[in-house]
């Protein structure tokens, strides 16, 4: 299993060349689990322009994600967020 500093050095390259013409300017990951218990990778894709994604986009990167995992041996499903500069994630209630 890929460790998220790993994970971002390796899917940064990717990210930015599907995502460099939206502000792309870097990445996060963070390992934890998915709703069913599965382990699972959470990347944020930080941007400096206000976005938002075509579906087709933002399909092309989370695939991206995914195969740069699965070429390094890990099967864990990633799930990509993004964020434009001034957004605050949402907090569940359930997380305080």
């Amino acid at each position: 299993m890929l460790k998220d500093a790993d994970i971002v050095k390796l899917a940064s390259p990717k990210l930015r060349e599907i995502l460099g013409p939206f502000g792309f300017d870097h990445i996060e990951a963070e390992s934890g689990h998915d709703f069913v218990g599965a382990p699972a990778v959470y990347v944020t894709s930080h941007h400096s322009l206000p976005i938002r994604l075509e579906g087709d986009i933002f399909l092309n990167a989370m695939v991206a994600i995914n195969d740069v995992l699965r070429q390094n041996g890990d099967d864990r499903v990633a799930y990509l967020r993004y964020r434009s500069p001034g957004e605050e994630f949402a907090v569940d209630e359930d997380e305080e």
